[in-house]
């Protein structure tokens, strides 16, 4: 997604913080994570930035995207 957001003009940043392991269908996460970044893009307007962060919070981890669209 990144030289998609090039593209368009858009800052890409990401915030990982270290996780415990969870188990997922990734198939379904892939999915999830690819709808999720379509939709910031799609709505974010050039010059503008979308944030992915993975943070931990205990025994959890909380994958979040916000941009500015």
């Amino acid at each position: 997604f990144r030289a998609y957001c090039e593209k368009k003009g858009l800052k890409l940043t990401t915030n990982l913080e270290p996780c415990p392991s969870v188990y997922l269908d990734f198939e379904k996460f892939d999915k999830v994570l690819y709808n999720l970044l379509s939709n910031a893009m799609k709505f974010t307007p050039s010059g503008q930035e979308i944030t992915v962060s993975l943070e931990n919070e205990g025994d959890l981890c909380f994958l979040k995207v916000k941009d500015t669209g």
